[in-house]
């Protein structure tokens, strides 16, 4: 038997239903695949950055090494420090013969990580265009700079913070707490804060 007209007519209303169904998962479906390529694009750029960052870090370092004969030196590359610390070790080695030296304890090498560097009567450092020709204090200042890591750190942090902050939501709603609520908006702050503070 041959369905009826109204019979077809529901049928392809069902099925036109079922089409913009499907057409409106499809969509969702490609917003998601978009918002998921955007965040991957993102966490690839930092990756990046992280590692530009460590290439230049491995480049960019000061090492020193330390003798007590001769004080500290500077050097641009690993080897060279190291090379200079051996040296003077050698050097006590050769005098050696009626026992070492305490000194030769003292014989170090390493990287730079801060270093006095001079400020004007405002704080402004002495690279900077606005100061003064007069160098009124001496500060340590970072000399391994790490902007994509520190960045990087305060988001993680944020993040957890962040996580803290809706637990507490969760638990004010369910017990009916305000001082959770208190609790939350407070972490919530915090979280921005770490964020803001990595970005000054």
């Amino acid at each position: 038997m041959k369905p009826t007209y109204e019979e077809l007519e529901r049928q392809l209303e069902e099925s036109q239903r079922e089409f913009r169904a499907a057409d409106a998962t499809i969509h969702n479906l490609e917003l998601k695949l978009t918002d998921m390529a955007v965040q991957l694009a993102n966490a690839e750029s930092k990756c990046r950055e992280l590692a530009a960052e460590n290439a230049g870090q491995k480049s960019g370092v000061t090492y020193f090494a330390f003798a007590p004969e001769y004080g500290f030196d500077y050097f641009a590359n690993k080897q060279d420090a190291i090379d200079t610390a051996q040296a003077e070790i050698d050097a006590y080695r050769d005098d050696a013969f009626d026992g070492w030296d305490e000194d030769v304890r003292r014989v170090s090498w390493g990287i730079v990580i801060q270093q006095a560097d001079g400020v004007d009567a405002e704080g402004v450092h002495i690279s900077d265009s606005r100061h003064t020709y007069q160098t009124c204090d001496y500060q340590l200042v970072d000399m391994v700079k790490t902007p994509a890591t520190d960045a990087f750190l305060a988001e993680v942090r944020a993040q957890g913070v962040e996580m803290y902050a809706e637990h507490l939501t969760r638990k004010a709603i369910a017990s009916g707490e305000n001082k959770n609520h208190a609790y939350a908006y407070l972490a919530a702050n915090f979280a921005a804060q770490l964020r803001k503070g990595a970005a000054l």
